[in-house]
């Protein structure tokens, strides 16, 4: 096995502008049943409440077009606010997401760090990094662009950008 840089996190910090309020965001975010209408990546999801305690089973088809599987543990859900989640799997690590009035709308902040868990994964980050990140990335670009548009109505101006 190839040690070192297959070990190391990958984090990512965005935040994004979305042209809705606050309550209009959490309302979303409360319908997991709803999230694999808005990620046609997202193959597989069981997940009953946003809640914590709550522990969710997800599968995801990547950019490079592997698979992952993993459990997402709600460790603390604070309404309106904060969500603080474990994640355990093909990758591991913790995300937390943050919303806050904006502007002209909701300031939604991402922070994610996580690490190749799975055997073929830590290879893939451990020989090309940039490849590994790209498709990281990808993922929570993706998923933050496809929340704006679908999840809070077709036509809304999707007004984020990368925080980092």
């Amino acid at each position: 096995m190839i040690a070192g840089r297959g070990d190391r996190p990958i984090r990512s910090q965005r935040t994004e502008r979305l042209a809705h309020d606050v309550p209009a965001v959490w309302s979303a975010l409360a319908q997991p049943d709803r999230y694999p209408t808005w990620w046609p990546w997202l193959l597989e999801l069981d997940a009953r409440a946003l809640a914590p305690g709550e522990v969710w089973q997800a599968r995801i088809r990547t950019p490079l077009r592997y698979r992952l599987r993993f459990s997402i543990e709600l460790v603390d859900v604070d309404p309106h606010r904060t969500i603080r989640a474990g994640i355990d799997g093909d990758i591991v690590g913790t995300a937390t997401i943050e919303t806050a009035p904006g502007p002209a709308g909701t300031e939604l902040g991402l922070l994610a760090e996580l690490r190749a868990a799975a055997p073929a994964l830590r290879l893939l980050r451990a020989c090309a990094p940039r490849i590994a990140r790209f498709g990281h990335d990808r993922v929570i670009d993706r998923a933050l662009e496809q929340f704006a548009t679908r999840a809070l109505g077709p036509g809304e101006a999707f007004t984020g950008r990368p925080g980092g």
